[in-house]
């Protein structure tokens, strides 16, 4: 009994720090809010958002993407290869063998992909890039960090892995899609 309610008060707790670092990221329309959504997003799932962000710039005609990384990330072989990342790392996210979004190499690939879609969603809305690569890396360490213990606490509870991990892909998901179309 002691033990699920110290799982459920940090689970809360978590909530609680994201929701209060979510809000004070609202600044000029959400944008920096929307740059640390991207990163949360990337934080569960390191390689969807991205790919998310690709297709969306790549449905943007040429002369509309400003600046060498939006023409990068919506060139045919980057969103090919962005598309394929995610789609393995959903399946591989599911095996056993499955590596720790907390060890130090995946988490820097998360923060990097936070900072990457962060500071092109700021770019886009024509504010500092700077500030949106910023949140979009602390975002995607919060959500990695909130993503991690929130799995691991609903295993413990009995939800098996594989349910949890498909949720936390939905969740992902949406989470990038609401980043990038707001």
């Amino acid at each position: 009994m002691t033990r699920r309610l110290v799982r459920f008060s940090l689970i809360a707790a978590s909530r609680e720090l994201l929701v209060d670092w979510m809000s004070a990221m609202v600044w000029n329309g959400s944008t920096v809010g929307s740059a640390g959504e991207f990163g949360i997003a990337s934080g569960l799932r390191s390689m969807a958002p991205p790919a998310l962000l690709s297709q969306h710039l790549a449905e943007r005609p040429m002369w509309q993407l400003d600046s060498q990384v939006e023409r990068v990330l919506a060139s045919p072989g980057v969103r090919a290869l962005l598309g394929v990342a995610a789609l393995g790392e959903l399946v591989a996210d599911k095996l056993p063998s499955a590596r720790s979004r907390m060890a130090p190499r995946p988490l820097l690939a998360r923060a990097i992909a936070g900072a990457v879609g962060g500071g092109v969603l700021m770019h886009r809305a024509r504010q500092p890039a700077l500030m949106g690569a910023l949140a979009g890396a602390v975002g995607a360490v919060t959500g990695a960090a909130a993503g991690y213990h929130a799995r691991q606490a609903l295993t413990r509870s009995g939800i098996p892995d594989s349910a949890v991990a498909v949720l936390e892909d939905l969740l992902a998901l949406a989470i990038a899609r609401r980043a990038i179309y707001s």
